[in-house]
């Protein structure tokens, strides 16, 4: 009840406001009921709405009989291999261009894993050459006093005044000075001999080291020496033939396998043109002016040739000699 100023009381205010907060609630209980077909609340994950990280069953099929897209050829091939890729049919491109892939993916870690190998072996190499020429160094510099001592208190034994024997009945306490330096010049010189059967011993392993890599690159490039009895016979063949050219040893013992390959394609030519009948020789027509003839010739090529590999002592004048 209201009195004539028109003010709710407390009873009126909350009946009138009864009927608007029951709406919101018969309204969500209208929206949740069981008659309803359940709704799925569950955010939708940020994967599935970008497109770069659709599943393969949400991609959607090409339709059958549609073209697909062309595979490029392996890079390097000729004009030739890329017109006869182009003609296969797109799966076996694919199965191509894997495999081309992965080849040199192993060709390419090969050739690292060979020139770590290297790389650690010449390091080695270093660290040793240094280590022997500090105790090279530290011999000489131990040495060298020494030496100047004893060409000052024994100046007449090394002039050829006088002799061991004779110092030691003269002056027996010289003597053993002598006999004192005599040991320490033993000990200099064992200590020097080790020195240089080390360097020799560490030369010989990188050497074999060497030749292993360079034998097994030359088996590689020449399939027909990989039989161990062939590589033995083709060594033994190409070290005379190089001889009898005139090469010398240590050219010989040190030619890498690209070298090889071209001696020996000059061996198999030379023997094949050993073997050809000879052709008849045609008359000799005499020219005018006094030209030298080709025996000559070939003749001043070589003696260059030679010539210039006793200059330079590389293999590859030793080869240009055998080409002359």
């Amino acid at each position: 009840m209201s009195d004539d100023t028109g003010i709710l009381s407390l009873d009126q205010a909350a009946d009138a406001l009864a009927p608007a907060d029951d709406e919101p609630e018969r309204d969500a209980q209208a929206e949740g009921s069981d008659d309803d077909p359940e709704i799925d609340r569950e955010a939708p994950d940020s994967a599935d709405s970008d497109p770069t990280n659709a599943d393969a069953d949400d991609t959607p099929a090409k339709p059958l009989g549609a073209k697909q897209d062309s595979v490029e050829p392996p890079t390097g091939w000729t004009a030739e291999d890329q017109a006869w890729f182009k003609t296969l049919p797109p799966d076996r491109q694919d199965i191509i261009v894997r495999r081309e892939r992965d080849l040199r993916a192993n060709e390419s870690r090969r050739h690292n894993e060979h020139v770590a190998a290297r790389q650690a072996v010449e390091a080695e190499a270093a660290a040793a050459r240094t280590e022997r020429q500090m105790l090279s160094h530290a011999l000489k510099t131990y040495a060298n006093p020494l030496l100047a001592e004893f060409e000052r208190d024994f100046a007449d034994l090394i002039q050829n005044q006088t002799d061991p024997r004779r110092i030691q009945e003269a002056d027996p306490t010289r003597f053993q000075k002598l006999q004192a330096y005599e040991m320490e010049f033993n000990k200099l010189a064992a200590a020097d001999q080790a020195i240089r059967a080390r360097e020799a011993v560490e030369s010989d392993a990188l050497w074999q080291r060497y030749r292993s890599e360079e034998n097994a690159r030359l088996t590689a490039i020449v399939p027909e020496l990989k039989d161990g009895h062939a590589l033995r016979t083709f060594d033994r063949e190409v070290t005379s033939y190089l001889r009898e050219a005139g090469i010398p040893d240590n050219l010989i013992r040190n030619a890498s396998a690209t070298q090889l390959q071209i001696v020996r394609k000059a061996m198999l030519y030379d023997k094949a043109m050993a073997a050809k009948p000879a052709a008849r020789p045609l008359p000799k027509v005499q020219r005018p002016g006094t030209a030298a003839g080709r025996g000559e010739r070939v003749e001043e090529g070589r003696i260059a040739a030679l010539r210039k590999l006793e200059r330079s002592g590389s293999i590859d004048d030793a080869i240009g000699l055998l080409r002359a």
